[in-house]
């Protein structure tokens, strides 16, 4: 199955999932080094109980045949923020509004923390000649 047809598949069934307002892709799976599975971030609406991750991943890997590990990114830390932000790719969005709401609100942890990586990285260059 082709890289664009995975996509389509995915939106197809996040659009039956109703707690699921929207979501991106990252990982291996987007920048050609796939490996075993496929990484999926979503922002769900009210709770869910600990085993939606789970169920959501079975469903996914029902339908399309590819193994997935799904987060719940809702109150996920900055760090994962920042790669799902960085390398992600959006491919389900339910609610527009409610989408740019979230990446407003935690785009300024991100872009600190990546600052201070960075910063940390030079510094470590400097010193050791790794980084």
């Amino acid at each position: 199955m082709e890289k664009e047809e995975i996509l389509r598949k995915i939106a197809e069934v996040l659009k039956r999932e109703k707690k699921v307002v929207f979501a991106y892709l990252f990982g291996s799976f987007l920048s050609g080094r796939y490996a075993n599975d496929i990484d999926l971030a979503v922002y769900v609406k009210g709770k869910v109980d600990a085993n939606f991750e789970a169920r959501l991943a079975l469903k996914l890997e029902k339908e399309i045949g590819k193994e997935f590990d799904v987060f719940v990114i809702n109150d996920k830390p900055t760090l994962f923020l920042s790669e799902v932000f960085r390398r992600g790719k959006l491919v389900f969005s339910r609610d527009e509004n409610l989408r740019v709401k979230f990446e407003t609100e935690k785009l300024p942890e991100v872009l600190e923390y990546n600052e201070l990586i960075k910063q940390f990285d030079e510094k470590r260059f400097e010193k050791y000649g790794i980084g």
